[in-house]
């Protein structure tokens, strides 16, 4: 079963380990990478457009907050975030910030049409229509953040 608190544990650098964004991280993120939401940062790593400190700064600060000290954290990332062994950091990266602002893919499918996970209703999927929501479904996704998430 998913924590429900945004962390998610990853096989990265060299065992499993615990990575998440709390608030307080996502506004130390945002400082450090140029005060960009963390959205927009994730948009960088998916396109490929991303800035080194999108990768290292994510990674360090997910470290932080799923556990580990400063001074691990920064020594991970300087040891396994170097020259030319970005790729599988990138992905990592993509990883945390999906998951601290989204949540685990079963909370977000768990909620019925028009309600939060709460049961308050959701204002994304609340129409206020009475109509009947719609039962089409859309395609399934191959993308890597719906590969890592399920």
């Amino acid at each position: 079963m998913s924590k429900r608190d945004g962390s998610i544990e990853l096989d990265w650098p060299d065992q499993t380990r615990t990575y998440r964004l709390r608030i307080g991280e996502l506004r130390d993120l945002q400082e450090s990478c140029g005060n960009r939401g963390p959205l927009t940062i994730w948009q960088a790593l998916m396109s490929g457009s991303w800035l080194v400190n999108d990768i290292v700064e994510t990674i360090r600060l997910g470290l932080i907050g799923g556990g580990a000290t400063k001074e691990e954290a920064i020594k991970l990332v300087s040891r396994h975030c170097s020259d030319g062994n970005l790729r599988e950091a990138v992905i990592i990266a993509q990883a945390i910030i999906l998951r601290a602002v989204t949540g685990p893919a079963d909370e977000i499918l768990e909620a019925p049409p028009g309600k939060g996970t709460a049961g308050k209703p959701d204002p994304l999927t609340s129409t206020g229509s009475s109509s009947e929501p719609s039962t089409a479904t859309a395609p399934q996704s191959d993308s890597l953040p719906d590969k890592l998430m399920n």
